[in-house]
């Protein structure tokens, strides 16, 4: 909306049809000389006229002096400051203060603005209009921009054309060629195109998934039968499991505590006879060492009386004892018969109780739970029925934790001082030595079997060694080396293996300690029966051992087997003792070097062990050149 208001303006004289045509008739109406009103639209304002921006001030200031400059003005446009003489009675005329809409300007006298007579020369006429033009087309258009900006933030609405652009037509573009037009056409048919093929691969990969899904939908409808057959045989295993679960973590520690109780009374057992051995050599040493120093007839030392007595019960029961184990081929043991079999009784009863304990752990349970054959046949059926899912839930790492509780409860009926153990013939091997058809060469459970004697038997047999095997005992060793190559046939798996080496180490160190603790001397004086008696024994047991130490010779490393047998109890006890004896005990104890040291036994690398044997050899060649046993003795070092 715009408001009009009149303004009362008056002027001196006119000036003609000729300027009003230049300035245009609105120009020409305000400088008449009769005073004229005019409408002009003004900008509707709110309620108060605000105070024009600087920009509004600007363009009115502008206008003023292009019209000063061309000469186009009026009495409205400024105050006539022209210079008064002091002698002239004119003065300026004032504005009227009451009436602020419009500005007065009378003329004083003749003195008057002159504005010129543009009329009169049309050169000039045609200079000021081109002038004008010039002018205006000089307007920055940044500054434009300026006003525009800051008369839009004041709220006015102001309205004003700009000036029209110059085309210029130098610069325009050439038009395009019927070829060009033809170019792009075909440019976009291709993009086209491109874009069609895409959406026609991506249309059949769709129609092709849809075809897919079609044809598993109709695969699952037909197998629905079979799928909820499955369903139905992994409720029945998950059913089976969790029951097996339950019943196997209740009955495991009843089972190890009893096979802890079975161990345990082995080691009591095997520890009571090599006490008692030991003591009987013990007390010997003492009297060997008093008829020595000649206090035989000592009678007022209890020490003495004891081994009196002791060695008085000895000879009569080894008298009686030998005799019985030469008719039966027995080997003979060193130890009073009636306190060995007090122990054994002892033994026997506690053997009997953990066996009783054994056969209660599964009274109370199903025997699809308790039985290893009913255990290993439910996971064999699963097997055949369900092989991926078999393997997919890794059943094969599961079995031998599942199974070893059954291992280890028939393995509490194995007498570990006994050492005789058939692993071959087992229950439980036979049960799970052909477990499964193996579903690929990498299936799991080939390894059940050697996995559960590496969870379940080297544990016992390290216990063996350690604290029930005596070295000394030629029968304890041969069953021990034989139970050791059962398990030794699984060396090729790593875990296994390194199981086996370790039982090497504690078969090493239980010789080792045996040998340091074995009891030897070497007498000064021959003369008594019963001094040449004990150390012809101990030797002899020397020798025994020595033998016992080169039935692992196939096991251990020679290199270890040598520092065993020579280091100590070669060179320290069995051949200084041998320089003593008769040619005939000499000659007893060379078929024992004969089998320990034959087949190519000793070799350069290992000849430094056994140089003091190859003196004696050396000797005994010379005194017997004739004699075959000393020959093969002396052949031994021929390498």
């Amino acid at each position: 909306m715009k408001k009009q208001f009149t303004v009362k303006m008056k002027t001196s004289q006119p000036l003609g049809e000729e300027y009003e045509s230049i300035v245009g008739s609105d120009a020409a109406d305000i400088i008449e000389d009769k005073p004229r009103e005019t409408t002009v639209d003004m900008p509707q304002f709110s309620n108060t006229t605000p105070i024009p921006s600087d920009a509004q001030i600007e363009l009115i200031k502008e206008k003023r002096m292009r019209s000063r400059k061309y000469g186009i003005s009026t009495a409205a446009d400024y105050l006539p400051l022209v210079t008064i003489d002091k002698d002239d009675d004119s003065r300026l005329v004032r504005e009227d203060p009451d009436d602020e809409d419009v500005e007065h300007f009378d003329d004083y006298k003749s003195n008057r603005i002159n504005f010129g007579d543009p009329g009169k020369n049309g050169a000039n006429r045609n200079n000021l209009i081109q002038e004008v033009n010039d002018a205006e087309n000089e307007i920055d258009e940044d500054h434009l921009k300026f006003e525009e900006l800051q008369i839009g933030k004041s709220g006015i609405s102001f309205s004003q054309e700009r000036p029209a652009a110059r085309i210029d037509f130098n610069s325009l573009p050439e038009p395009p060629t019927f070829d060009m037009i033809m170019n792009n056409i075909n440019n976009d048919m291709k993009e086209l195109k491109e874009k069609v093929n895409i959406s026609d691969s991506y249309l059949s990969q769709i129609v092709y998934d849809i075809d897919e899904a079609k044809n598993n939908i109709s695969t699952f409808k037909s197998s629905e039968t079979s799928l909820l057959n499955e369903i139905d045989t992994f409720s029945d295993i998950k059913e089976y499991v969790l029951d097996l679960l339950d019943c196997l973590n209740e009955k495991n520690s009843e089972i190890l505590e009893i096979e802890s109780d079975s161990i345990n009374a082995s080691i009591k057992y095997a520890n009571s006879i090599r006490e008692k051995k030991r003591s009987f050599v013990e007390h010997e040493l003492t009297e060997v060492r008093r008829r020595l120093q000649g206090t035989y007839n000592d009678l007022y030392n209890p020490v003495y009386e004891e081994a009196d007595y002791i060695t008085q019960e000895r000879k009569t029961h080894n008298d009686k004892t030998i005799e019985y184990l030469k008719e039966k081929n027995i080997e003979y043991q060193d130890y009073s018969s009636e306190e060995m079999e007090e122990f054994k009784e002892h033994y026997q009863l506690e053997k009997a109780a953990y066996i009783e304990k054994q056969k209660a752990v599964f009274e109370d349970t199903h025997e699809d739970y308790s039985s290893l054959w009913h255990v290993q046949d439910k996971m064999n059926e699963w097997k055949r029925k369900i092989p991926d899912i078999y393997e997919q839930s890794y059943v094969s790492h599961s079995l031998p934790e599942l199974f070893e509780p059954f291992v280890r409860l028939e393995l509490i009926t194995w007498d570990l001082y006994e050492i005789e153990l058939d692993v071959a013939n087992m229950e439980w091997m036979l049960t799970l030595i052909n477990y499964g058809e193996p579903l690929s060469e990498n299936d799991l459970d080939m390894l059940l079997v050697p996995k559960l004697i590496e969870r379940t038997l080297f544990g016992k047999i390290e216990s063996i060694a350690t604290n029930i095997w005596n070295p000394e005992s030629t029968t304890k060793t041969k069953k021990l080396v034989q139970l050791v190559q059962e398990v030794e046939i699984y060396k090729e798996i790593e875990s296994v293996n390194e199981k086996i080496q370790k039982l090497y180490f504690s078969i090493q160190a239980s010789i080792q300690e045996t040998i340091d603790q074995f009891i030897f001397i070497h007498p000064d004086d021959k003369s008594i029966p019963e001094v040449i008696d004990f150390c012809n024994r101990r030797f002899w047991r020397a020798m025994k051992l020595f033998k016992n130490i080169y039935l692992w010779k196939n096991k251990f490393d020679k290199e270890h087997i040598c520092n065993l047998s020579t280091v100590d109890l070669l060179n320290r006890k069995i051949l200084p003792y041998l320089h003593e004896l008769e040619d005939e005990q000499v000659l007893k104890a060379l078929p024992t070097f004969i089998d320990c040291l034959g087949d190519n036994f000793i070799t350069t690398d290992n000849l430094k062990y056994f140089t003091n044997l190859q003196e004696y050899a050396a000797s005994l060649i010379s005194q017997n050149p004739g004699n075959t046993i000393v020959q093969q003795f002396y052949l031994l070092f021929r390498v």
